[in-house]
């Protein structure tokens, strides 16, 4: 109103969200998008945001105001508190009047004795401060009213007794966050046993009254400093007004009287309402009846001599232009609004052809057309009319026959309401592109009739061709997943009854039968009377999202398992050190032949087991040292056929395709070796004693960016690809899954361990290659092993390593925290010749080595208190040089080559028996010879 006092015919674009009905990001980010989309490539000069939730929307998405003036209205200053990223902007700040309501309280009621206050705790405590200023010493009871059941309120408020004042700031939502219906107010202030004072005029009920917030003049005020703003000054620079100005005084009449306030103790400016009519006002309308009557006789008898003038002006003042022609379409009158539409003096319009205002392509395309006409029957048109100066404007023409063979034409000027609706047209298709270009389905369906239009995408996402797809809103529900159908239609229906929008996530059916994963969020479209018109929303595929959710976190539990595994290892080859050591140290002891020889052997043999079960853990974990050299896998991948061929049941046939020279991969040949068993006897076991087929074939293969974000841990290039695949049973998807986790297995009990997948997958992924599974109930199984190819050619095979050599008396530092180690460590170098002494403390080997000088070599292990391995070879260097080797029951990838290059000349893997200790000893002194 405040806009159209200057232009009354001005028509703002309004649009409308309840922020507060729905305060969440998802709403206003909808909603934003959906503004940005609709006024695409449209300027406008002023911005106007109403309460504080559009402000602090337009804040988040200043993109969408851009560098235009702001300005807000219905914003408190708790509100502007907080830094504002829009600069060009200004404003009128709420200011309800809390302390003027108070000394009103104060004026009317002398006698009070308490305040029950009604609205959000920041500003009971605006209340409770003003109170004390006003009401200086004198004792009060101030209640805060909590958010309770709307009708435990009115209860509560029914019981007040006389003394005390019901004072209500806003009050929007109950205790359960729903919307209080406007009506509650004039129940509130009926049901309230004391006064009622308010501080917002809301139209439904101002209780007894108060100094009122007026949101009408509100918006007034902040059309004045928009107006402001179009005449030139920068909102920037206007100073926001505090809105004291649309503060009114109210009273309700009957409240006064209720609870006998005399309308004299009221302040000057006060206004009531509600005061009953008098006696004039009571009978006014039979009063009005009877004068009207006699007015009546009057104008009928004035109307019968000046009928034709009356006419006349009716036809001067009519809003449309009419023009009277004759026959032939010859003007023979106009009135005063045809001269003006058309830009000629009405002397010049007498005696011209219509026609000859027609556009002469409009004219050439449909002649004016009067048979019609003559025979009595309207003719109604659109028609493009020329105006004086050259100018075209757009016309509705309803033409009709008057008596006295004369035609009239009534001509409506619609140029501007033909441009609007060329402008939603526009719009409209600018949606269709937009929607068409997007990769998300975006849809319009109408609930009425479940008439749907869709996006093309519509059927890539599912694979069905056009013709397959009905446009309907069924079709696509009876593809939901049925676990997911009765949640989506259930959501999708409460937002139909009560809701303005819905959000979910399904699956739908595929054609080939598979199910997608998509994100459906639509808005919800509403005529005046609250009648679901349309939904517009937009449908987005999430499977392969879901699916790298899935290898994410399937690669994160086999990291933290193998992190697991690896810290038991650690413990427990620092057990079979001690077992080993004991052993090896009592068959040495005693004489060949001794009958205790056969159960230390069962025991070595154990431990050795025990050990290739750490190996195991380890590598599933991916820790262990990684292969450093290049080889080729052929004859490697030939023994394991040769070797299954052999021990495999007849009925089970193995096949092998693999050339005799591959390309050279980094990898060490006994865990391809046993990786390669392991699932051939996998797929053997599986299945049982029916006959089938296993195929072993290796070939090179590329991998470009698709298939390695598809496989996952992989680079695009050059791979080896090794498959084994079988006509077993196949998988589930469920099984699919978890076949890598280590424990899991499908076999009977005492058939398996479940680690010999996981095995596979922890050696695959420390050759910095990836293992998938292609497999399906009835189907067999095929796991594809990819490894990167090497830049350097294979390397040649090692040579064996010879008997362990002996100490010759050298001396030897051996530092370990573990008392057990310590011990049988320094009996087994004894036994090869070696002077030994132990330390269990490192401190003390350091005290220890700054004495003396007749060490050879230091062993140490890596973990213990107080001061790590790495930690103590670094000072016994800064002393004086003399060999190093570590020790560890707990190797990460990589560590090996690591505490090498700290100057390490050896690092080893716990447990060490007395070969493999003789053998790495000589050859620290073997390379220190040379």
């Amino acid at each position: 109103s405040g806009l159209q006092e200057r232009w009354p015919t001005l028509q703002p674009a309004i649009e409308y969200l309840d922020l507060k009905k729905f305060p969440n990001l998802e709403n206003e980010t909808n909603f934003v998008g959906y503004v940005a989309r609709k006024y695409a490539g449209q300027t406008f000069d002023l911005f106007f945001f109403v309460d504080a939730p559009a402000l602090q929307a337009a804040q988040l998405h200043p993109y969408l105001v851009g560098d235009k003036p702001v300005v807000y209205c219905g914003v408190d200053e708790t509100a502007l508190e907080e830094p504002n990223v829009l600069t060009n902007i200004t404003g009128v700040v709420e200011a309800v009047d809390v302390k003027g309501n108070l000394r009103l309280i104060h004026r009317l009621m002398p006698a009070l004795e308490e305040i029950h206050f009604l609205g959000g705790r920041s500003q009971f405590r605006t209340v409770t401060n003003s109170i004390r200023e006003i009401f200086g010493g004198r004792e009060l009871m101030v209640e805060y009213l909590p958010r309770m059941p709307l009708p435990e309120l009115l209860e509560y408020v029914s019981a007040l007794r006389p003394g005390a004042v019901l004072l209500q700031h806003g009050f929007q939502t109950d205790d359960q966050g729903r919307l209080v219906p406007p009506e509650f107010r004039i129940e509130l202030t009926r049901r309230s046993s004391v006064p009622h004072f308010v501080h917002y005029e809301m139209g439904h009920g101002i209780g007894l009254g108060g100094r009122m917030l007026s949101a009408f003049e509100h918006g007034r005020q902040a059309a004045g400093l928009g107006l402001r703003v179009l005449d030139g000054e920068p909102a920037g620079s206007i100073p926001p007004l505090r809105g004291e100005e649309a503060i009114h005084v109210l009273f309700d009449h009957g409240q006064l009287k209720r609870f006998g306030i005399d309308e004299s103790s009221l302040p000057p400016d006060a206004v009531v309402l509600n005061r009953p009519p008098s006696v004039l006002r009571r009978y006014r309308n039979g009063l009005f009846a009877l004068a009207g009557f006699t007015a009546g006789l009057l104008v009928l008898s004035v109307f019968l001599i000046r009928s034709n003038r009356r006419r006349r002006a009716l036809f001067e003042q009519a809003s449309d232009a009419i023009f009277v022609t004759d026959l032939r379409a010859v003007i023979v009158d106009v009135n005063a609004t045809a001269c003006a539409m058309f830009g000629y003096s009405r002397k010049r319009l007498l005696g011209l052809c219509f026609s000859e205002l027609v556009e002469p392509g409009d004219l050439e395309r449909r002649p004016l057309g009067l048979e019609d006409v003559l025979t009595g029957q309207p003719l109604r048109s659109r028609r493009r009319l020329l105006r004086a100066d050259g100018s075209v404007i757009v016309a509705d023409c309803n033409t009709s026959r008057l008596p006295g063979g004369l035609l009239q034409g009534i001509i409506r000027d619609v140029s501007e309401r033909e441009a609007a609706e060329r402008r939603v047209q526009e719009s409209e298709e600018r949606f269709r592109t937009v929607a068409e270009s997007v990769e998300e389905i975006v849809y319009e369906w109408r609930p009425d009739t479940d008439s749907i239009w869709r996006t093309e995408n519509a059927g890539a996402m599912l694979g069905y061709p056009p013709d397959e797809i009905e446009l309907t809103g069924r079709w696509w529900l009876d593809r939901i997943h049925p676990d997911d159908a009765k949640g989506a239609t259930r959501e999708i229906g409460k937002a139909l009854a009560d809701g303005n929008s819905f959000s979910l996530e399904y699956r739908v059916r595929h054609r080939d039968g598979s199910y997608v994963h998509v994100w459906d969020k639509g808005r919800v479209f509403r005529d005046g009377e609250g009648h679901v018109t349309k939904v517009i929303g937009g449908t987005t595929n999430l499977t392969e999202r879901r699916h790298l959710e899935a290898q994410v976190r399937q690669a994160q539990k086999m990291e933290a398992i193998g992190t697991l595994a690896g810290g038991i290892a650690h413990d427990f080859n620092n057990i079979l050190s001690g077992v080993l050591g004991n052993a090896e140290l009592a068959r040495l002891d005693l004489p060949d032949g001794h009958p205790v020889h056969g159960a230390l052997d069962q025991i070595l043999k154990a431990t050795d087991r025990a050990r290739s079960l750490i190996n195991q853990i380890l590598t599933f974990g991916r820790r262990g040292e990684e292969p450093h050299q290049s080889v080729d896998l052929a004859l490697c991948i030939r023994e394991a056929h040769r070797l299954l061929r052999s021990t495999i049941p007849m009925n089970v046939e193995v096949t092998f395709d693999c050339p005799a020279v591959l390309p050279p991969v980094v990898a060490d040949q006994t865990q391809i070796y046993q990786s390669l068993m392991n699932l051939a006897t996998n797929a053997w076991q599986a299945m049982e004693a029916e006959s089938g087929r296993i195929e072993i074939s290796a070939r090179p293969a590329s991998v470009d960016e698709a298939v390695a974000q598809r496989v996952g841990d992989l680079r695009a290039g050059p791979h080896l690809l090794i498959q084994v695949r079988d006509t077993g049973p196949g998988m589930s998807a469920e099984i699919r899954d978890r076949v890598f986790e280590p424990f899991f297995t499908t076999k009977v009990q005492g058939r398996g361990t479940g680690l010999g997948l996981a095995v596979v997958h922890g050696i695959v992924r420390s050759h910095h290659g990836a293992i998938t599974i292609d497999t399906a109930p009835g189907q067999g199984a095929t796991f594809s092993i990819y490894l990167p190819i090497a830049d350097s050619p294979a390397a040649p095979e090692r040579a064996v390593s010879e008997a362990p050599p002996a100490g010759e008396g050298r001396r030897v530092m051996f530092v370990d925290d573990e008392p057990m180690l310590l011990s049988t460590g320094s009996q087994l170098l004894r036994h090869l010749g070696y002077e030994v002494d132990t330390f269990s403390d490192p401190a003390a080997a350091l005290k220890a080595f700054e004495d003396r000088t007749d060490w050879d070599v230091v062993v140490t292990d890596l973990s213990m208190p107080g001061m790590t391995g790495v930690e103590l070879a670094a000072r016994l260097k800064a002393v004086r040089e003399v060999p190093m080797v570590l020790m560890s029951g707990y190797l990460g990838d990589g560590d090996a080559e690591d505490y090498r290059d700290k100057g390490f000349q050896l690092v080893l893997q716990k447990p060490l028996g007395h070969e493999a200790l003789g053998r790495a000893l000589g050859s620290v002194f073997g390379s220190r010879s040379e």
